[in-house]
């Protein structure tokens, strides 16, 4: 019987120990929580706070971007460098010919004269004897004028037969008819030069031949010509 106690006895220390170390546990984490909460207390009575106001935020006067003052300067600035650049680069690489001194620098060709556009007849045909149809507008001025310069362009070394059929062949390649005058039976006219004549008009193949016969009409100076001569 006393053993049997004794063994009850020790059962009930290792219980009641068992049970004080959990009441001493319960005990420290009550006074901690208690600690804490008052602690917390004590801050938000006290107000304390680590965020301070430098300086206060004032609204802007004007937008910071876009900039538009800024932005329509650099705008025509450059709008106006790249206007000059690009009126630079054309001229530099523009290869037209547009006056009479480019023609006798870059092609090494003597000036004759202007022949402007030509209009077509209203059914699309080319026109034709628009010196002898029109004779005082521009366009006949204009072709007059190149024959004039081609009689006085070398006076004291004549056209040469070569020369007159490289000249016809570029107006072809250009869409410009050639027309030929000749006036058949001026004084001092030998048979050779007739047939110098129909071997240049054989030749060089013009668009249009026409051709005159010279009468000494009675009064003319070509009349008194031929009376002093005694034809």
């Amino acid at each position: 019987q006393t053993k049997t106690d004794a063994f009850g006895l020790n059962q009930y220390e290792r219980d009641y120990l068992e049970l004080k170390r959990s009441n001493d546990n319960n005990q420290r984490l009550y006074e901690l929580v208690l600690k804490r909460l008052k602690d917390t207390g004590v801050s938000g009575m006290l107000q304390v706070s680590n965020v301070r106001i430098l300086d206060r935020a004032r609204p802007a006067s004007r937008p910071v971007r876009p900039d538009l003052v800024r932005n329509l300067v650099l705008a025509l600035v450059v709008g106006l460098l790249g206007g000059v650049g690009l009126a630079f680069a054309a001229e530099a690489l523009d290869q037209t010919i547009t006056s009479q001194q480019q023609i006798e620098e870059k092609l090494g060709l003597t000036f004759l004269g202007i022949i402007p556009s030509i209009e077509r007849n209203k059914d699309g045909t080319a026109q034709d004897l628009v010196v002898h149809t029109q004779p005082k507008s521009a366009v006949a001025e204009c072709l007059r004028a190149v024959r004039t310069n081609l009689l006085f362009m070398s006076p004291e070394k004549p056209l040469k037969t070569i020369m007159v059929k490289d000249k016809v062949k570029m107006l072809r390649e250009h869409g410009v008819q050639s027309h030929v005058f000749i006036v058949l039976g001026l004084p001092g006219e030998l048979d050779e030069h007739r047939q110098q004549t129909l071997d240049l008009l054989l030749d060089v193949g013009f668009d249009w031949a026409h051709i005159f016969c010279a009468v000494p009409i009675f009064g003319s100076r070509l009349h008194e010509i031929c009376v002093d001569k005694g034809y």
